[in-house]
């Protein structure tokens, strides 16, 4: 369930990244990963000074699961509850371009917020903070945004035992056997 869960924000999330181009938010080419950044296991004394570095995953959306609840809900339904974290990292050299974090991370808020359910898979908990904090890493030009959101959805549903209560289904019929 949370697998699930996590396959359907990161499938909207990549088409948010389709729709800020058609939208005209960015021209920038977003790459999308998921738990962690792609470990760069290369040979850096046959890179060019340009291939090596960090800017190749330069922009990108970083989706990651931070905590998970699966809770009983009546008698043959549960609630899941699901805590993102969203990372958006773009480098900046021009001050200006700080508006573009601004603007990239508040399009993926509205998106994520303007439907109270996302493709009948997913929703966003409206009753819990959307949160974005915005980082700037000292030692090179990037600009981080953090958001952080709760989803719920993909609910299991117990199956019921029909034939009988805890297994007393030939309870009466021995209770009439024993009385008469």
């Amino acid at each position: 369930m949370i697998s699930r869960q996590e396959e359907y924000v990161f499938n909207f999330l990549k088409e948010v990244v389709n729709s800020m181009y058609e939208e005209n938010i960015t021209n920038l080419n977003f790459n999308v990963y998921r738990g962690y950044l792609p470990n760069s296991k290369v040979d850096f004394a046959t890179q060019t000074k340009e291939e090596q570095g960090d800017d190749k995953y330069f922009p990108f959306f970083l989706l990651r699961v931070l905590d998970y609840e699966h809770l009983r809900s009546g008698i043959d339904t549960y609630n899941t509850r699901c805590d993102f974290e969203l990372a958006i990292g773009m480098k900046i050299e021009d001050p200006q371009e700080y508006l573009d974090v601004v603007r990239v991370s508040e399009f993926v808020c509205e998106k994520l917020m303007s439907n109270s359910t996302i493709k009948n898979k997913f929703n966003v908990d409206q009753t819990k903070p959307f949160k974005m904090q915005w980082f700037k890493d000292q030692a090179k030009p990037y600009m981080y945004c953090v958001c952080s959101f709760t989803t719920t959805g993909n609910v299991a549903i117990s199956k019921i035992n029909t034939s009988g209560v805890y297994g007393f289904d030939e309870f009466p019929v021995k209770l009439v056997s024993i009385l008469i």
